[in-house]
């Protein structure tokens, strides 16, 4: 049987999974890590097969502080400005690194699941593209935390911010601004993290959804629109209903027709009615939209 363990290529992630790796090979499984091409050598001597995948743009394969790529060096230059220096560095590397070419991760992350086939997948908590890939893959996982504890935030804290510090680790308002920046780093991720894993309307589905534009979702209500709309509720029940004319242009035609006798003309009024409201707050004034 086969485990999937799955790093950054860094040493300091990788060596806490590793540990982990042994005891599943010891139990007698064929242990392979997916991780960057610098940690390869490591990873063949500890005994593990290796598989190439890209989680960053950044690498730091060795222990020596002096080693590694620009972005770890610094790091290391900004640790000599000081504590809340180094929290706000982090914090905004946060804002751009974390979920690094995700269409990318989730591609090649799928390659290997489907050549490996494993049966556990074990992955650093902390690699949030890989963590997106396997949800968006739909593959189950371990979450693997290599680090400190507080890299969970209980509610009410954040990442990145220290609940707890020594006397005189900062003044306030250098604390004040620590937490915001932190707050926002937070907020953005989560955004990009939850849009990513929103698949973009097809072509087909923005024929169906301007064309239920003037449903309201009142009772009694048996307009065309409202069919198309309620369609959209009962497809969660049955899905033969109409999730393919969200993939097929004229499979989703074909559903206005049924609905108007027509496919053109009601995409036409939905779609300057959506305009119309849309100019409407423009100016100032209230949408107008049916059932707001």
């Amino acid at each position: 049987m086969t485990a999937l363990v799955v790093s950054p290529d860094y040493v300091s992630h990788y060596l806490p999974l590793s540990a982990v790796g042994s005891a599943l090979r010891d139990a007698g499984r064929e242990v392979v890590v997916a991780t960057g091409a610098g940690l390869r050598g490591r990873v063949l001597a500890d005994g593990f097969g290796h598989v190439e995948l890209r989680l960053g743009a950044g690498s730091n394969a060795r222990t020596e502080t002096e080693s590694g790529d620009q972005a770890t060096r610094d790091f290391l230059a900004v640790t000599y400005e000081g504590m809340v220096a180094t929290l706000e560095h982090q914090a905004r590397r946060r804002l751009h690194d974390l979920l690094w070419d995700p269409e990318h991760v989730t591609g090649r992350l799928g390659e290997i699941v489907d050549g490996l086939r494993p049966e556990l997948v074990l992955s650093d908590q902390l690699a949030f593209g890989a963590s997106l890939a396997l949800r968006a893959l739909g593959v189950p996982y371990t979450a693997f935390l290599p680090g400190h504890p507080c890299q969970l935030p209980p509610p009410g804290q954040v990442f990145g911010y220290p609940a707890r510090r020594p006397e005189g680790f900062a003044e306030e308002h250098e604390l004040a601004a620590l937490r915001a920046l932190c707050d926002r780093a937070a907020r953005v991720f989560t955004r990009r993290f939850n849009d990513t894993l929103l698949e973009r309307l097809t072509p087909a589905g923005r024929t169906l959804l301007v064309s239920q534009y003037g449903s309201d979702g009142k009772p009694g209500n048996d307009s065309p629109q409202q069919r198309i709309a309620d369609l959209f509720i009962e497809n969660f029940n049955d899905p033969a209903l109409i999730t393919e004319a969200f993939h097929d242009k004229e499979k989703a035609r074909e559903t206005v027709r049924g609905a108007f006798g027509s496919s053109r003309l009601p995409f036409l009024k939905g779609a300057l009615g959506i305009a119309r409201g849309q100019l409407r707050q423009k100016l100032g004034r209230p949408a107008g939209h049916p059932g707001t």
